[in-house]
């Protein structure tokens, strides 16, 4: 990646005005915060923010350095973004469902997740959709005086249950928690009962005092969140991958104030960083540090039936005419959600090819990123 080449001054003319208003960038040698609701064993911050933090520290001879305040110590699951605005953090870890209101537009891309099938795939489509493809997206945060670089792909969502099932008709009447709008119709097309506002932190003690009966989460929760203490089944049966996860929000004035050269060590180290971790999260580690804490908890595992697999089919014809109703509700006209609908698909099509010939190759994943995104784009 000849990171030389980029130009760095501004997202696009949206945000232009937003990153006019420059504070205090880093001048000197300085800790900077990062902060981020995920515990501190959780993948975000050991696979995605520390690897980060290490080369910029490098690259940039000390002078830029990062200090992780994990396990919501700074800042929470819904305030995560209003404090990256207001400075409490200068950079931080941000759940767009969890800032709807902030954030209306950029909700068009994880409330797609019946689309996405995770890993490389939503790694890649979300930045490219984000920086290339939806200047309201890039907007929402500028509004926010925040500035969105990426986040890393993960697995799909799987069922986790502390009350087992044996069919797909069983689940009907079950709580479940769910994460956004789209996981939310899919339990009501089930004939669950949606549970909504439950960050992942709160997951397994609403488990263990029967508040949900299951949970939609992905693999490694089970140990990040500890959900292995209250899940007795997993329904492996892929439901969807929720992505638009943000690991890499910076204050807009701190990132401002950074020189060319600092922030192409930032874009270097992101792409690294979002790559590496997107692999191992996905494909590399699940199986390998959660399947023996499985094993050792007695947690079984349902592939689903046929009658679900049928359900999943029927729920997603009608998901892309849902998506864009919900973003007329929230105020976004029907064009503007019709268009970044339709572009963000047709990137998670892209990168879904793009992913079976990149596989686990790290190096590879960092290229296509560098040479589908971050080269066109004029910071």
């Amino acid at each position: 990646m000849k990171l030389n080449q980029m130009c760095l001054h501004g997202l696009t003319a949206i945000a232009a005005l937003a990153l006019l208003a420059a504070g205090a960038g880093p001048s000197a040698a300085k800790t900077y915060k990062y902060g981020s609701f995920s515990p501190p064993k959780a993948n975000t911050p050991n696979l995605a923010i520390k690897p980060f933090f290490k080369e910029v520290k490098e690259k940039t001879n000390g002078k830029i350095q990062f200090r992780l305040f994990a396990g919501g110590s700074l800042v929470g699951p819904r305030n995560t973004l209003p404090g990256i605005r207001d400075r409490i953090v200068e950079a931080g870890f941000v759940v767009p469902a969890f800032v709807v209101s902030s954030l209306p537009h950029v909700n068009l891309i994880p409330d797609l997740l019946s689309f996405a099938e995770g890993g490389n795939q939503v790694a890649g489509a979300v930045v490219e959709t984000m920086l290339l493809g939806c200047p309201e997206c890039i907007e929402d945060y500028a509004k926010m005086n925040a500035i969105h670089l990426g986040g890393m792909g993960s697995m799909p969502y799987w069922l986790q249950c502390a009350k087992p099932v044996k069919k797909f008709s069983d689940l009907k009447g079950y709580k479940v928690r769910v994460a956004g709008a789209a996981s939310g119709r899919w339990v009501k097309f089930m004939g669950g009962v949606a549970v909504g506002g439950m960050p992942p932190p709160d997951i397994v003690t609403g488990l263990q005092r029967g508040q949900v009966d299951c949970a939609i989460a992905i693999m490694s929760w089970l140990k990040g969140f500890s959900l292995a203490d209250g899940v007795k089944q997993v329904i492996t049966m892929p439901q969807g991958a929720y992505h638009g996860v943000a690991s890499y929000v910076f204050n807009l004035d701190f990132w401002n104030g950074l020189t060319r050269k600092e922030k192409g060590i930032f874009i270097e180290a992101i792409s690294k960083s979002l790559a590496s971790a997107t692999i191992d999260n996905t494909y590399n580690l699940p199986e390998k540090v959660v399947g023996p804490l499985m094993k050792k908890k007695k947690i079984t595992r349902w592939p689903g039936d046929a009658a679900m697999k049928s359900a999943w089919k029927d729920f997603q014809k009608g998901e892309k005419a849902a998506v864009i109703a919900g973003a007329v509700k929230r105020g976004i006209k029907k064009e503007t959600a019709e268009r970044i609908v339709n572009v963000h698909l047709a990137n998670l099509k892209k990168w879904g090819k793009m992913s079976k010939e990149i596989g686990t190759d790290k190096k590879k994943l960092a290229q296509a990123l560098w040479d589908h995104v971050f080269s066109k784009v004029k910071y």
